[in-house]
């Protein structure tokens, strides 16, 4: 028994090493249908009318009977009697999924093996004549040595036998080679195959010469001569495994696996017991050490598995947690840790292997009166902790500090040691992973192909596919980088790379190079199933947050720390995506539906610093800030207040890595670390942050503004200042009487703004829009800080009407000299090209007085958009504002409409009654904040929004107070608006709240 044991190893060995060679004979493709020499030879017989019982070493001399007597038909009659629409059995794809050999070589006539290829995705050419000897090179090959109906050189009578080396002299001389340098066995021959004996006879020279293992599998019973027929072969290099010697240990291994569909698909009980045989070869194993090594020794690779990872590479039946790894099988785990107690090499190295994966301890428990209790334990000793200086650094955005691990990178003999010294482990990919941060893609995919190269060479083919892996990534940073500003040549040399890219089928490397063991680590990674998994579980809902968190950065960790690239990879955005959706909607509801069981509830729904790292790095913007608003989130729970400085540094360390790297200098880029910026305003927004936090916050990103040059590099505002702007005006309302904004930064940014605004381009009314907002909210902030503040700093001069509206904002903020200038500049734009809105913001900010000219301007104004409206009405009826969706001309009308109302609300209207023709006007339906402004009394208060509240002096906010107490109902609608809004716990700030109570409940109004 122990010498089989020990056979089943080395066939082990040589499935993982890659260097087995499986002969695939008649019995395997009896299994599906096929039919044997046996009946092949007793139809000849039939048809030669030999009634005699034909011995098997008899079989070639009846084909060859039969040939003599129909020589022309030969070939056509065996076809047509083996011809048939067969199909592949599991026995067929087991060899191919779980054996994976380079090299089939067949007797057999059949195309089964051919089938099995094309069902499973594993290319192997195929070789059935000496001309295609050559086309073999590094390719897996299936080598038909009896030939092919195809080509009508089949070898099946004894002619065929005796001449076999003269007419196949390549095909015999490479099948030898075969022996000579790789594990071979034979499954679906019979002992007394003759194809077998002429094997026999190639074998015997090259094994006395090489001592490379050959065995032979067998179904047959155990009959007198057994053992003879074993020394018989033993002495020929062959090795008899026969499934009767260890039905047994067979029948009781398999009984515990889930395999009988597989056998249920099989013809007959032979094909049965041929499967399970095969099935024990592959996963058998002596003791539970040599397998725990045996499935853990890829891992020496890798820096970094899950738990639950580690639980799946040793086969699910061990629990990893927080460093102790557990069995639910106890007699198994004591087993184990008596095996691993031995000083053996095997015991050193797999504890260095569970060392390196952050296994500190091994443990046997058991439960008793409902107590765990350890019943036996050993401790793992460290061998070494895993340094992840660079991962860190990246993940803070310090990408300065990261850059000086490079070292003289540029010189091909650095880079050379450095892939010597560490191409058996995933750090190889430290420097490239570095490169790939600062934009310098050329280099990165330069240094990767010699990775690659270096590990094919070296046999490394688990470190070659990861290489492979990232190359793909690197190159579509390099091609999207180069391509569009290179010369035709230089873009011709890169689509060929590219083509060259598209060749690399990861998933058919893992299976054509990686071993069961590698694959059972490294799969299901590459192939993003864990992302898939995860995603799929939080989309049906099927999974706690917290245990969400814990599963998600562990993927992360997986990736980053075994430096591999996912940054460009959709499938985890999308995870990211869906986990920060389901997290934010979340919030609200955590104190109200904490389940007692859940193990993860003790620190639910609370954030780390990795957690916000990946809802900046990967989630969508206006997405997150939606989320923000909608889940009312006043602010986010963290683990400690470590993580919100950690992250407070991770953003001062990504503006001072994109102004000493230029990372911005490309659009695309740009947009990137803008996109992170904004996203850590978002989140800012949602965290207690000191007045001197916030300070320096806004600190460096005008300095990060001004190092830019403002516009001119980053083509477009239109989200450079929204999300900023958002984070000041929460953290103004949260603490509007007791304010956590410093002025003087705001200040700063503010005469920046304004004084660099002639740099945004004409064209671009969005970032106008932005930036009048920041500049008009910015200067009210400022002015509600310190009343008494007066600014000299501005530098006023005749630039265009989008500046002249900025100054109308600043006025107040200015000094006398300053505000005159402004002023007279307002004055004569307004004169020479009235604009309602410059005539609002100089109105509203008291920079001038109301002129009945200008309201007459407005008057026309209207009226001139009244007539465009009209013409679009003909000319293009269906079309509609993408924003409003109201008929198109409609809105240019309601923003003159809203100036008009603004005006009256703050009473700064000579002619009220030049506009009440637009109350109910016959061309359009009018504006209902206009209807509200021009006639508080008859207005239909269902259409009433609270907001108007802000827009109202007090004078106005009277006359609506004695409005709504003199008519209830109007009262009560308000009051019911209020309370739907509170009870929904909108982004109500505190000002609006004041003027609603003070509305409501007869408190003194105040401005």
């Amino acid at each position: 028994m122990n010498h089989i044991i020990n056979d089943i190893i080395k066939i082990q060995k040589a499935i993982r090493e890659k260097t087995l060679v499986v002969f695939v004979g008649a019995g395997v493709s009896a299994n599906s249908g096929v039919p044997t020499w046996g009946a092949l030879i007793d139809k000849i017989s039939k048809e030669l009318k030999i009634e005699k019982d034909i011995p098997q070493n008899e079989y070639l001399k009846i084909a060859q009977y039969y040939y003599n007597d129909n020589p022309k038909s030969f070939q056509d009659n065996i076809k047509n009697f083996l011809d048939g629409e067969w199909q592949p059995n599991s026995i067929n794809e087991y060899l191919f999924k779980e054996f994976m050999p380079k090299y089939f070589v067949t007797t057999n006539y059949d195309d089964l093996l051919e089938k099995t290829s094309n069902k499973l995705s594993m290319p192997y050419s195929i070789i059935a004549q000496d001309k295609d000897i050559p086309r073999i090179g590094n390719n897996n090959a299936i080598i038909k040595m009896h030939g092919d109906f195809k080509y009508k050189n089949i070898v099946l009578k004894e002619d065929d036998y005796i001449k076999y080396s003269e007419n196949y002299r390549l095909m015999e001389v490479f099948i030898k080679s075969l022996f000579a340098t790789n594990t071979v066995l034979f499954v679906g021959f019979s002992a007394d195959d003759p194809n077998v004996n002429q094997i026999y006879s190639w074998v015997n020279n090259i094994l006395q010469q090489n001592q490379r293992e050959a065995y032979l599998l067998q179904i047959d019973d155990i009959e007198n001569d057994y053992e003879l027929k074993r020394k018989y072969f033993d002495k020929k290099g062959i090795r008899i495994i026969n499934f009767n010697e260890l039905v047994t240990h067979i029948e009781n291994y398999v009984k515990e696996k889930n395999i009988d569909n597989k056998l249920k698909t099989l013809k007959n009980e032979k094909g049965k017991q041929l499967y399970k045989l095969l099935y024990f070869i592959k996963n058998a194993s002596p003791n539970i050490l040599d397998q725990c090594y045996q499935r853990l020794l890829p891992t020496q690779y890798l820096n970094f598995l899950s738990d639950t990872d580690i639980s799946k590479v040793l086969d699910n039946y061990w629990g990893c947690y927080y460093g102790t790894l557990s069995s639910m099988n106890n007699k198994k785990i004591q087993e184990f840790i008596i095996l691993l107690n031995r000083q053996t090499k095997k015991t050193k190295e797999t504890k260095k292997l569970l060392s390196n994966l952050g296994i500190k301890k091994v443990e046997a428990t058991k439960w008793i009166n409902d107590k765990v209790v350890t019943q036996n334990k050993l401790i793992i000793p460290t061998d070494k902790i895993t340094d992840y200086k660079v991962i860190n650094l990246i993940d803070e955005f310090n990408y300065i500090e990261a850059e000086k691990v490079l070292g003289n990178i540029t010189d091909d003999n650095f880079v050379n040691e450095y892939i010597d010294k560490n191409i058996d482990s995933v750090n190889v990919f430290e420097k490239v992973y570095i490169l790939l941060k600062l934009h310098r893609y050329e280099l990165a995919y330069n240094i990767l192909k010699k990775i690659s190269f270096k590990a094919k060479e070296n046999g490394n083919n688990f470190i070659f596919i990861i290489s492979e892996f990232n190359r793909k990534v690197a190159f579509s940073y390099y091609y999207r980088d180069y391509y569009y500003d290179s010369s035709d040549e230089r873009k011709e040399e890169l689509d060929n790379m590219q083509r060259e890219i598209w060749t690399i089928n990861i998933p058919n490397l893992i299976t054509k190079l990686l071993s069961e063991e590698e694959r059972n680590i490294i799969e299901d990674i590459l192939n993003f199933k864990h992302i898939q998994n995860l995603d799929n579980k939080i989309l049906k809902g099927n999974v706690e947050n917290s245990q969400t968190q814990f599963c998600l950065k562990d993927i992360y960790n997986t990736f980053t720390k075994n430096y591999i690239f996912i940054d460009n990879y959709q499938e985890f955005q999308k995870l990211c995506t869906h986990y920060t959706i389901t997290a934010f909607n979340s919030i609200n509801i955590q104190e109200n539906h904490i389940n007692l069981y859940d193990v993860f509830s003790t620190d639910k729904y609370k954030y780390d610093f990795l957690d916000l790292l990946l809802i900046i790095k990967y989630s969508e913007t206006s997405n997150l800030n939606n989320l923000t608003f909608t889940n009312k989130i006043k602010e986010l729970p963290l683990n400690d207040d470590s993580d919100k400085i950690k992250l407070l540094n991770a953003y001062n360390n990504l503006i001072n890595s994109i102004i000493h790297f230029d990372l911005c200098k490309d659009g695309s880029h740009g947009n990137k670390y803008l996109e992170y910026l904004n996203k850590f305003f978002i989140i800012f927004k949602v965290l207690p942050l000191t007045k001197n936090e916030i300070t320096i916050v806004i600190e460096n990103y005008l300095k990060l503004i001004i190092n830019y040059g403002w516009y001119e590099n980053f083509r477009t505002t239109n989200n450079l200042l929204f999300y900023l702007l958002n984070f000041i005006i929460n953290n103004h309302n949260k603490s509007h009487r007791n304010t956590n904004l410093n002025s003087t930064v705001l200040v700063d940014f503010l005469i920046y703004i304004v004084n660099n605004s002639s740099k945004i381009q004409e064209d671009i009314e969005t970032d106008k829009i932005k930036v009048t907002r920041f500049t008009d909210e910015i200067s009210s902030i400022i002015k509600q800080i310190d009343p008494q503040i007066t600014i000299s700093s501005f530098i006023i001069d005749k630039k265009s009407n989008f500046a002249i509206k900025l100054y109308s904002f600043i006025h107040k903020l200015s000094d006398t000299k300053t505000q005159n200038r402004i002023k007279k500049l307002i004055i004569t734009e307004l004169t020479n090209n009235f604009d309602h809105e410059l005539y609002q913001h100089a109105c509203l900010n008291n920079i001038i007085s109301p002129y009945i000219k200008y309201e007459k301007k407005l008057v026309e104004e209207i009226e001139k958009r009244i007539i465009k409206y009209n013409e679009l009405k003909i000319s293009k009826p269906t079309m509609r504002n993408g924003f409003t969706n109201n008929p198109v001309g409609l809105d240019d009308i309601y923003d003159v409409l809203r100036t008009i109302a603004n005006l009256l609300n703050f009473e700064k209207l000579k002619k009220p009654d030049l506009f009440l023709k637009y109350k109910n006007h016959k061309d359009f339906k009018t504006d209902n904040y206009f209807l509200f402004a021009i006639d508080m009394k008859t207005f239909d208060y269902n259409k009433f929004k609270l907001e108007y509240l802000n827009y109202l002096t007090k004078n106005k906010k009277e006359q609506l107070r004695q409005i709504i107490n003199d008519n209830i109902s109007k009262k009560k609608i308000i009051k019911e608006k209020f309370i739907n809004m509170i009870s929904l716990d909108r982004d109500v700030n505190n000002r609006l709240r004041d003027r609603i109570f003070n509305l409501l409940y007869d408190e003194p109004i105040s401005e």
